[in-house]
């Protein structure tokens, strides 16, 4: 299995300065659009695909000048840098977003399931209206497992709990799999639900995003398909949200824990057509 990169870094800033310009607010009033630096930083040869997510879909942002859904990024031995981001025409209102980073992309070895780094912001573009989606509830297991906590995992049966990593498949067919999400935390956990085929968001059935909800101790089994790519090697990836657009202020003298650098839950499953 192929595990995080020795020594990797990913940062949030204001400005290209460690650390003054780190970010300290989960909060931001822009005016159109939000822009800082994003710092890659690793001891070990690695590459990068960055994303953002606005709202839980996938949107065009600049780095470096360059307007892209998503952005290649390689850095040598022992490196660092800066990489100015922009994320333009943020419609009014109030919003999620989600700045992330997968280590490693084009890896085609047994994956850590949590691959995915980044942030979780709020940004508030002229009035903070909040226009909040439909929760649905999945369907439940039958059995209960206190033992899974908040969690994502992709499989091939439904209700099951063995994390599949890779498949060899036929072009030209369906893919069919399941979403398995449990909580043991809390008593109603909302959550957003996104996938990704080599990283490009794509629909969960007729939704950009499923967003559904949880109470304490369930495990649900949520079944999805897809139309099997192209000839060659693919990446299908599930990334699970819990608690979207609930508000990640803090009072003053609190840490801000839902600043900090934090690890995602996601389930990166490789696949082989043809």
């Amino acid at each position: 299995m192929r595990s995080r990169p020795n020594y990797f870094g990913f940062g949030l800033y204001s400005k290209p300065i460690y650390p003054a310009g780190i970010f300290k607010s989960a909060v931001h009033y822009v005016n159109g659009s939000f822009s800082g630096y994003l710092l890659l930083a690793n001891a070990n040869g690695n590459d990068y695909i960055l994303l953002v997510l606005l709202d839980y879909r996938e949107v065009p942002f600049y780095l470096n000048g360059t307007l892209n859904l998503t952005h290649h990024i390689a850095l040598g031995n022992m490196k660092y840098e800066f990489l100015r981001f922009v994320i333009p025409n943020i419609s009014e209102g109030r919003h999620d977003v989600f700045i992330g980073v997968f280590p490693g992309p084009y890896s085609t070895e047994e994956q850590d399931p949590h691959v995915l780094y980044g942030f979780r912001l709020q940004i508030i573009s002229g009035s903070p209206l909040l226009r909040l989606p439909t929760f649905e509830h999945p369907q439940v297991c039958t059995r209960n497992n206190t033992e899974l906590d908040a969690y994502v995992l992709l499989t091939d049966t439904p209700c099951d709990n063995t994390l599949w990593y890779m498949a060899s498949l036929k072009a030209n067919s369906t893919l069919r799999h399941f979403a398995i999400l449990g909580n043991t935390r809390d008593n109603v956990q909302t959550f957003a639900l996104v996938r990704l085929l080599d990283y490009r968001q794509v629909p969960i059935g007729n939704r950009s995003v499923y967003f559904g909800y949880l109470y304490k101790n369930e495990i649900v089994s949520i079944p999805l398909s897809m139309n099997i790519p192209k000839r060659g090697t693919h990446r299908l990836i599930l990334l699970y949200f819990s608690y979207p657009y609930e508000n990640l202020e803090y009072p003053l003298g609190i840490e801000n824990v839902n600043l900090r650098f934090i690890n995602e839950q996601s389930n990166v499953l490789i696949l082989h057509v043809g």
